[in-house]
């Protein structure tokens, strides 16, 4: 677009030049991620080498100039939220170095910690903390069909951020997984009283709005390592299967999930969530501290499960040509992709609500858990 500005008196006339200032600010303040493109950050040297020529007083100018530095300061920091290294292995992204601070501090290091250890609420809200912070830091455009499908080879470098929120949900899935799995020696009743705790994880990440790892425990239960383990779920109390069996249908894959598109969009930005807690007996929770949990959870954000956004932004690259059959853009395809960018803005919006400190001791524990190879399975 700047190209055709040629300094003509009437591109220098009062009226054009605002628009043009207005038009750039909204580029520059809405869709940030346009101009993340580092190392050398081309399409902001280019706005900024327009700027300098034919606006050089303007604010826009000196915005676009405090940001590019505060680009490169950020790469010299690199504090990004990529993992340390990703492999993909039969489709999956597993994680080797995942995004939780250290669990030692000022040199102190940590003692071993079992998942028996660790209280319900805990996980949750650190789960809900890890998932939201790296969905804040999500760059949509990587989520875009063109660059996330078959079309782009590279996505741990191309869609890092993508690849690390995917890694971080198969993550959850080979914890899930490997808890349950760990004793060999362990007698089926109380195997299946870690099955039901994570049965209370998921309740307590539906409470949260943290539908991201919510998906990934379930998927885990549902997982064949588990789910053939018939004698096992056998000894699972029948209540706490009724909150499995409701917790899966909400990733019902019938009508193409319609029942987590509309729950998501019922929940999605709302303040409190309408799922309340089933008593049971194996709960080990009293009313009283029920009560105090969920008076200070009332405010909580969203956290999504970006698996359904990226099936719908392949389906539109998929079905929609990048242009049409005269040689034009095709803007309907780019409508039906901002209409699903911008509900990925407005859930990270959404996930900015939650507040939660990390828990050392979670970290240490989640760090240490073993991925099982399919064969040990």
């Amino acid at each position: 677009m700047y190209e055709d500005y040629d300094g003509s008196e009437k591109a220098r006339s009062a009226t054009f030049q605002q628009s043009i200032i207005s038009v750039l600010s909204i580029w520059l303040d809405l869709y940030l991620q346009d101009f993340n493109e580092p190392p050398s950050y081309p399409c902001l040297q280019a706005l900024r080498s327009f700027l300098k020529k034919n606006l050089p007083n303007s604010d826009l100018f000196n915005r676009v100039q405090h940001r590019f530095s505060k680009f490169c300061t950020d790469d010299d920091s690199d504090d990004g939220v990529c993992v340390d290294s990703v492999d993909c292995a039969d489709g999956r992204y597993v994680v080797h170095g995942r995004t939780l601070p250290s669990p030692s501090k000022h040199g102190e290091l940590i003692e071993s910690v079992e998942f028996s250890q660790l209280n319900i609420r805990t996980i949750a809200e650190q789960l809900t903390r890890i998932d939201a912070d790296l969905f804040i830091k999500l760059e949509a455009h990587q989520c875009l069909g063109s660059t996330w499908n078959q079309r782009s080879k590279d996505k741990a470098n191309e869609c890092p951020t993508v690849a690390a929120t995917i890694s971080m949900f198969n993550s959850v899935i080979f914890t899930v997984i490997s808890t349950i799995l760990k004793d060999i020696d362990l007698k089926a009743s109380k195997r299946a009283r870690v099955i039901e705790k994570w049965i209370y994880i998921a309740q307590e990440l539906r409470i949260l709005k943290n539908f991201s790892s919510l998906r990934a425990i379930i998927s885990g239960l549902q997982s064949s390592p588990i789910f053939r383990l018939k004698k096992l779920w056998a000894h699972v109390n029948k209540e706490m299967m009724e909150i499995y069996t409701d917790l899966a249908q909400i990733f019902s894959l019938e009508s193409n999930q319609i029942a987590s598109r509309e729950l998501l969009m019922k929940e999605g930005t709302a303040k409190v969530s309408t799922q309340t807690r089933r008593k049971s007996k194996t709960n080990g929770v009293s009313d009283a501290a029920m009560y105090r949990y969920d008076q200070s959870s009332l405010c909580c954000g969203t956290v999504p499960y970006l698996g359904t956004f990226l099936s719908d932004l392949t389906m539109v690259d998929s079905a929609f040509s990048d242009y049409t059959d005269s040689g034009l853009v095709n803007f309907e395809k780019h409508r039906k992709e901002f209409e699903i960018v911008a509900q990925i803005n407005l859930f990270q919006s959404a996930a900015k609500m939650y507040q939660v400190e990390p828990h050392r001791r979670f970290c240490a524990w989640f760090n240490s858990m073993r991925v099982y190879t399919e064969d040990e399975r």
